[in-house]
């Protein structure tokens, strides 16, 4: 036509682009996602989900979503959240059916393939058979001297700091205490940080990792063309990668340093005043790892990337939230703080592991759990991916390869299982239901459920007792406000602190 002639290039471009445009259209309407309740715009983008996981906010954001469009929730363009118990079983099932996503990889800036961030479930059965059996419940009850003999220590530093300042910052206290018991039961030698008294380079890393692997998470894949920008956060996130790394390295080092002289298994003590009649008998959490290696079995760089794990999985963790657990006591009504005190007091000073398990310590156990219930450190989502050939999770039919994920924050706080879920409320666990007891879920669940587990739950019984038996009176002493939870991977407070005041 020759009112079209010399335009033909152009609508030849603009019918491209219209083609184009409605492929893409159908592609995402044809995603099984696409049937799934949520935003409109995470058809198209996870970029709000990332949003709020830069900030701290992801369990909150994913919570809100939940609230508004029920039990199953489209939180990306190809990812689903769930607070169904049956779909939760399926998902984290012991036959390891749905895999880790490659997100865990990201998690770490691509550096670390250690067991829990490796998707291949023969590496992680490789990994843990080497690693599970020091932290049984049964062999970690000879680590109770020690981890009491450094909970004791903590407990003292706190003292100290709150005579000189007024108030004792326990989420650091704890921290120090916990990287102690993992470096020790782990290579053998403590990282001494109750000793030195203060945040050194290691410490201040140590806390953020929450931050540094957000950076990664959020930025994916753009985060290595990022690291050669000037910006003060994308370098933070690199310098602590590395500093992580060298840590590993050190402690691995130390480890075979100590196993090279006379007396290998004599623990390492950070305090002159501590006397040398400690249990001697601990599990080296590593030792079959380092016999491995010798065999052949295993490779030096998996053993630095398993080592770096497990320094960060066994501080940060249950250092945060031990840390709320003093707090939310300290602001709950008196009762608690009552029959927490009353129930200690049948136990002595030298209260044994089974004591603080057992029958006799029903309500301790009930802070923990509750604890864990509203402030266990892993609030967010444990993505994994929908198998081969598809699968029906909660009534709907989902493509292989989306990912689905059932987060902790949701389901501890889900008003059909969990009363008045928001209040901190230890007694609600007295007569827990079944369905509380399965939807109790702060370590994961099937074969890659938390392995430090029962080492976690015995830090948080002895601080809870020691801290309670020598400060039965303590209170908060900074606003609320300052504790608001930042949902990283990892749990931390806002304002990277609890004050706390002792007597």
């Amino acid at each position: 036509m020759p009112l079209l002639r010399g335009l033909e290039l152009p609508l030849a471009g603009i019918l491209l682009v219209i083609t184009l445009c409605l492929e893409s259209i159908v592609h995402v309407l044809r995603k099984s996602t696409s049937r799934i309740p949520g935003p409109w715009y995470t058809m198209w983008t996870d970029v709000v989900l990332r949003y709020n996981m830069f900030y701290g906010r992801r369990g909150q954001y994913v919570h809100k979503l939940h609230a508004k469009y029920g039990p199953v929730v489209r939180i990306g363009p190809n990812q689903v959240d769930m607070t169904d118990m049956q779909a939760y079983k399926t998902i984290y099932s012991t036959r390891e059916v749905f895999l880790k996503s490659p997100w865990y990889k990201v998690l770490t800036g691509n550096v670390v393939d250690a067991m829990f961030t490796t998707s291949d479930p023969h590496h992680h059965r490789r990994i843990r058979r080497l690693l599970s059996a020091p932290l049984s419940e049964a062999a970690l009850a000879s680590s109770h001297a020690l981890c009491r003999k450094k909970a004791e220590l903590a407990v003292q530093r706190m003292r100290d700091e709150s005579r000189e300042k007024g108030a004792a910052d326990v989420y650091k206290w704890w921290m120090f205490m916990t990287t102690d018991i993992i470096g020790e039961l782990t290579f053998g030698r403590s990282f001494d940080m109750l000793a030195k008294s203060e945040r050194d380079q290691y410490a201040i890393d140590v806390e953020g990792i929450g931050r540094t692997s957000v950076f990664y998470t959020t930025f994916t894949p753009l985060h290595r063309l990022l690291r050669h920008l000037p910006i003060p956060v994308v370098q933070r996130a690199y310098r602590t990668s590395r500093n992580l790394a060298s840590y590993a390295d050190e402690a691995v080092a130390r480890y075979k340093s100590l196993a090279a002289e006379e007396d290998p298994g004599k623990p390492h003590n950070d305090n002159d005043d501590e006397d040398d009649n400690d249990n001697d008998n601990h599990p080296k959490l590593f030792e079959k790892v380092f016999t491995a290696e010798k065999q052949g079995a295993i490779s030096a760089t998996e053993i630095r990337d398993n080592a770096q794990s497990y320094i960060v999985a066994g501080s940060d963790t249950t250092a945060v939230t031990l840390t709320y657990l003093v707090w939310s006591v300290c602001r709950a009504p008196p009762h608690v703080r009552s029959a927490l005190l009353a129930e200690m007091a049948a136990w002595g000073d030298d209260p044994s592991a089974e004591d603080l398990k057992g029958k006799g310590a029903r309500y301790l156990n009930c802070v923990v759990d509750e604890t864990l219930r509203l402030y266990g450190a892993a609030q967010t989502g444990l993505p994994r991916l929908v198998p081969p050939g598809g699968a029906v999770l909660a009534g709907y039919g989902l493509d292989a390869g989306t990912t689905v994920e059932a987060q902790a924050y949701s389901l501890h706080r889900d008003g059909r299982v969990f009363g008045d879920p928001e209040t901190f409320d230890p007694g609600r666990w007295e007569g827990a239901s079944r369905e509380m007891r399965e939807q109790l879920v702060p370590f994961g669940g099937g074969t890659r459920a938390c392995i430090g587990l029962h080492l976690a739950k015995m830090e948080l019984r002895l601080g809870t007792f020691l801290f309670f038996r020598t400060f039965p009176d303590a209170e908060v002493a900074a606003p609320d406000d300052e504790m608001n939870m930042e949902t990283f991977f990892v749990l931390s407070p806002k304002a990277g602190r609890c004050l706390i005041r002792v007597h």
